[in-house]
């Protein structure tokens, strides 16, 4: 998978995952995501501090090709719809400073790296877009010195860089079969073709592995919402397979008794929003959401139980 991350690194004009590199502390994930970055970015290629606004955030991705963010320790709202925009596509304008009418437009689409001991809980728009990548401990014995690792490194990168052109060759050879091959695919299905691409040269099962990657962190998004873990415990015990409800209904159903916990939707119309973004996740695990048109004053929701329909394929 980290090769395939590379891969979609070298197709400027592609939709990528991002790549998550988490574990406990002294895995190596600042180091791992330095050696990533630097096949695509050059050898002088860092990992940078994670920005503390839209602005700088754009100014870290304006600054090279790929973007590395070190050692998250949690992702806020606006840094997770930055991410999103940043691996599939953005453009800003905005007002240069000191001009009452000059204009600065900003546009990228970058391979993104994250490192972290663990972001907690994940915006369910950002998690469809992460791969990640748990980091295991290193054993004391095989542990190296910077000096030695990064001399190898620096005297490989040219073969390693060589090597992921020449198989890029022949997996792009590969690719115009891979939309008739997929009956189904899943978000991005640029990458889903690249994979099966990487899979029809290579032999590695890496669609199936970037599927069962995707349930574990759709699970993780489920587990840390509660609203969606209400609409899954609603749907383990229902009896009924359709249910149609004003958004009121599903908030006086779902929401927990006693106090309101801190991260349930306040209001109506920000619970008809949170049901609206988690649909995707929920419809991985057989819960398919549909928002009905206005009526009387009122809009609802059809939610509908199905089998689990399992990872694209």
């Amino acid at each position: 998978m980290a090769v395939a991350w590379l891969l979609a690194g070298l197709r400027p004009d592609m939709p990528r995952p991002i790549a998550y590199l988490n574990g406990e502390p002294g895995t190596a994930k600042t180091t791992t995501a330095r050696q990533q970055l630097r096949v695509l970015d050059g050898i002088r290629a860092e990992v940078r501090s994670v920005p503390r606004s839209e602005d700088d955030a754009m100014v870290t991705a304006s600054a090279g090709w790929t973007m590395g963010l070190d050692n998250l320790a949690g992702i806020p709202r606006w840094l997770s719809d930055f991410l999103r925009r940043s691996s599939t596509g953005a453009a800003v304008a905005k007002r240069e400073m000191y001009t009452d009418g000059d204009v600065t437009s900003w546009a990228y689409k970058r391979p993104v790296l994250l490192t972290a001991i663990d972001v907690g809980a994940l915006q369910a728009d950002l998690g469809d877009r992460l791969i990640p990548f748990t980091m295991e401990a290193i054993d004391p014995k095989a542990r190296r010195s910077e000096h030695d690792l990064w001399r190898r490194y620096r005297a490989a990168h040219g073969r390693i860089l060589g090597g992921l052109v020449d198989l890029a060759a022949a997996v792009w050879a590969r690719l115009p079969d891979a939309a008739e091959q997929l009956t189904r695919k899943p978000r991005m299905a640029d990458w889903a073709e690249m994979l099966w691409a990487l899979y029809a040269v290579t032999g590695w099962d890496t669609l199936d592995i970037y599927n069962r990657s995707q349930r574990s962190v759709t699970d993780d998004v489920i587990d840390a919402d509660p609203v969606a873990t209400a609409l899954t415990r609603w749907s383990a015990t229902a009896t009924t397979t359709q249910w149609q409800a004003t958004t009121a209904q599903i908030d006086e159903v779902l929401r927990p008794p006693g106090a309101i916990p801190d991260n349930w939707p306040r209001t109506t119309a920000l619970l008809s929003a949170r049901l609206t973004s988690l649909a995707p996740v929920l419809r991985q695990h057989g819960i398919d959401i549909r928002k009905l048109p206005r009526t009387s004053g009122a809009r609802g929701f059809r939610i509908t139980r199905h089998s689990d329909p399992g990872p694209p394929v």
